[in-house]
């Protein structure tokens, strides 16, 4: 049996001159305190389909921000980490990221959560289960915009100029579609997890025709793309990967009906390993793939493109405003 529909609306955009951790931190909690989504709309967060977002700061020096969902079953947060010296403390990376180092953010996952306590802690929110920390964003990539979605239990957050996009995707993103309370989703009937862009490379024009290590499918090299979900009812990382994918380059038409209108599809997620460990995982929840188009495109009423660039038309993700 599906979940229920995520219903994601789009934040807006804001600008950042200097590409350091703390300012591109403060940007991405300043988007989540907007009274209004970009196309006007009241936005309330805790309410609907707005996050509540706070920030810890370091003698004035912003190093963590972190969210948590209207809706939270599971009590989970989102946290984005990072600052201009390798962190210490209790940081830890998720394989197969690897060489704690300065100048990068980061994001990482928590579910049963409790009170935040530390951000470079092993558990950042007291207790619960931890994800650890995948890279998402290189201060060498220079000055940029962010761009924030948001929905009833995930987020989107890019990160990156007109053609060069960083980013990721984090939540309770997975709809199992079956009723294993124990195997197949948490004790609340979803699967929870995140989806990286890593360092190495910005987003592929082209993710879903190369379908092999890039956005949406689990690069094994440390820094790259990566997805992973949190085993049911444990801390560990299942790493996994698009089963969906374009067998030829995707074009501006090739998801399009004959009369112009816009398709989409379903995306399915696997486990990355071989088989028979490569278990059908979960749909995402209204994410879906598209034709080319640029971020942030929105079609009214309908949803969101989430794409590799904002310059041309590109390959694309599109998000279901249901």
């Amino acid at each position: 049996m599906s979940l229920a529909a995520m219903n994601w609306r789009y934040v807006g955009s804001a600008a950042f001159g200097v590409a350091v951790c703390p300012t591109v931190l403060d940007v991405i909690y300043t988007l989540g305190l907007a009274a209004t989504y970009a196309d006007g709309s009241a936005r309330t967060p805790g309410s609907g389909s707005a996050w509540t977002w706070e920030r810890f700061q370091n003698i004035g020096v912003t190093e963590a921000a972190y969210a948590t969902p209207p809706t939270n079953t599971l009590t989970q947060k989102v946290i984005i980490a990072g600052t201009t010296t390798a962190p210490g403390g209790g940081f830890t990376l998720l394989s197969p990221d690897t060489t704690i180092a300065g100048n990068q953010l980061h994001v990482g996952i928590q579910k049963n959560a409790g009170a935040f306590s530390a951000w470079n802690s092993t558990t950042p929110f007291t207790s619960g289960q931890f994800s650890n920390y995948w890279r998402i964003w290189p201060t060498s990539a220079g000055a940029a915009n962010v761009y924030m979605w948001e929905s009833t239990e995930g987020i989107v957050v890019l990160i990156g100029t007109s053609s060069s996009m960083y980013g990721f995707i984090a939540g309770a993103i997975l709809d199992p579609e079956g009723g294993d309370l124990v195997n197949d989703s948490e004790t609340d009937g979803k699967v929870y997890g995140m989806i990286t862009s890593g360092i190495t490379a910005v987003i592929s024009n082209t993710f879903w025709s190369t379908a092999s290590a890039v956005w949406m499918f689990h690069n094994s090299a440390s820094s790259g793309a990566h997805a992973g979900i949190f085993t049911p009812g444990t801390a560990a990382i299942l790493t996994m990967t698009s089963g969906s994918s374009m067998p030829a380059a995707n074009t501006v038409t090739a998801m399009k009906s004959r009369s112009g209108r816009y398709a989409r599809s379903p995306i399915f997620m696997r486990g990355a390993a071989v088989a028979p460990n490569d278990n059908f995982f979960g749909r995402l929840r209204n994410i879906m793939m598209m034709s080319l188009a640029k971020t942030p495109q929105s079609i009214a009423g309908v949803g969101y493109v989430v794409g590799a660039s904002a310059a041309l038309d590109k390959d694309a993700l599109f998000l279901e405003h249901a």
